[in-house]
C-alpha cells in the first residue's frame, strides 16, 4: 500500500503531537535572542482559541512586535 506524500505528513504530524507550553518556552527564548519570526509564531499561538494560552489582547501585541520588528 502506497501513501500519498500528504498522507505521510499527516501522519508524522499526528504522532509528533503539540505542545504548546514547550512552544512557548522556546519560541520566548528565541525572541530573547532578537529571532524576529518568533514574535509571529507568539501571536498565533496566542490567537488559537484552542490553546490555553489564548489571548486576544496579547496575540496582538506580539503580531505588531513582528511587523514592526522593533527588539
Amino acid at each position: 500500500h502506497v501513501r500519498s506524500r500528504r498522507q505521510r505528513q499527516m501522519c508524522i504530524r499526528d504522532s509528533v503531537g503539540k505542545d504548546d507550553t514547550k512552544a512557548k518556552v522556546y519560541l520566548l527564548l528565541a525572541l530573547k535572542g532578537n529571532v524576529v519570526w518568533a514574535a509571529k509564531a507568539l501571536s498565533a499561538l496566542h490567537q488559537n482559541r484552542a490553546s490555553e494560552f489564548y489571548d486576544a489582547k496579547l496575540a496582538q501585541n506580539y503580531l505588531t512586535l513582528f511587523q514592526d520588528s522593533q527588539f
